[in-house]
């Protein structure tokens, strides 16, 4: 029962931690012009 909430914790703590790096992502690549937010692409 414990290790299950352990488990639960730590999967839970991935899941935020994989939504936050994407966020950041997208972040970063709107403050650096991405293509996509320039309506621009590759040729």
């Amino acid at each position: 029962m414990w290790g299950d909430a352990i488990a639960a914790q730590k999967e839970q703590r991935a899941r935020d931690a994989a939504q936050a790096e994407a966020r950041n992502r997208e972040i970063v690549e709107y403050a650096n012009g991405s293509a996509t937010q320039n309506n621009v692409t590759a040729r």
